[in-house]
């Protein structure tokens, strides 16, 4: 286990390493007064996603528990997010307000991200689990974001928003899906991931032709096992259009194939060793799922 990690790692930049930063939105605890129930959510609300209705690649795992005032949501992440474009670009707060609305700036919120459970264990039947989730929510603690909003000064007193290429949060969510990373994180985890954890995984050097690979596969599993009509725009700005019908677990050993072989450069040997220590979740649904995925990815690693 010591050397196959030392293998995966092998000189490869953390996430930590590059521009990348996670972010948490509201707590359960202590914003619970925002919360309401369905049955008394008012017009203007939005979900608020944890954990539990996720799972890889599915945005649509579970239902929401709670709905959010957009007003009343929003004004609470304005002030934050105000704080945090000082931060980038030294303008003060009024010439800040005053530019969010002249630029028609957007907030996370109103943006797709990609996001991981935060809640997880080292025996999980996998560890890492994470999802694009789609505009117009809002996300609890028991999950982290990818932050997807950036600001650069423009000149002495302006500044420009900047949203994250959606191609490279569906490369990210193929990474962190992967076995490969799973394994390596477990290995690294007793409970709980928390950023620092997730800082702390090995992103491989960009291939170019792989990365738009696991691009469109990404985003086929994506859209076929979370409600497709959540995804209608990102697939409009990826320029992808999904296939009606899809062998998921076909296109899921393609990518773990794509991600071991290529990426992180394992042996078919390695491969084997690494996938035998998936044991946990005896004979679940999603267990058996993982064995067949398993067990056509050592078959594509001969080809």
């Amino acid at each position: 286990d010591y050397e196959l990690c030392r293998k995966i790692r092998n000189g490869k930049d953390l996430l930590g390493d590059t521009a990348y930063s996670l972010r948490s939105e509201f707590h359960m605890t202590n914003d619970s007064r925002l919360f309401h129930h369905p049955e008394n959510k008012p017009k203007d609300s939005f979900s608020l996603y944890e954990g539990k209705m996720i799972h890889q690649y599915n945005a649509s795992f579970d239902g929401a528990r709670y709905f959010l005032s957009e007003a009343e949501a929003r004004n609470e992440l304005l002030s934050k997010e105000f704080y945090r474009i000082r931060q980038e670009t030294s303008l003060d707060v009024e010439k800040i307000e005053e530019l969010f609305t002249q630029e028609s700036c957007i907030l996370d919120y109103q943006s797709y991200r990609l996001a991981y459970r935060a809640v997880a264990s080292s025996t999980n039947e996998r560890t890492l689990i994470c999802s694009i989730l789609p505009k117009n929510i809002f996300i609890g603690h028991s999950m982290n974001y990818l932050v997807n909003l950036s600001y650069k000064t423009c000149g002495t007193a302006s500044f420009k928003q900047i949203q994250l290429d959606p191609g490279r949060m569906i490369y990210l969510m193929t990474l962190f899906n992967s076995l490969i990373l799973n394994y390596y994180i477990r290995n690294k985890i007793s409970a709980n991931l928390t950023m620092n954890f997730i800082y702390e995984l090995p992103i491989p050097e960009e291939n170019e032709k792989v990365k738009q690979e696991l691009i469109r596969k990404g985003f086929q599993l994506l859209v076929t096992k979370s409600d497709t009509t959540l995804f209608t725009d990102l697939a409009e700005e990826l320029g992808i259009t999904p296939d009606s019908e899809t062998d998921e677990i076909e296109i899921r050993a393609e990518i773990e194939v794509l991600i071991a072989r290529v990426l992180y450069g394992l042996t078919r040997e390695e491969w084997i060793y690494l996938t035998s220590t998936f044991v946990f979740g005896d004979q679940s649904e999603s267990k058996q799922e993982l064995d067949r995925i398993i067990a056509r990815s050592v078959e594509l690693f001969a080809d």
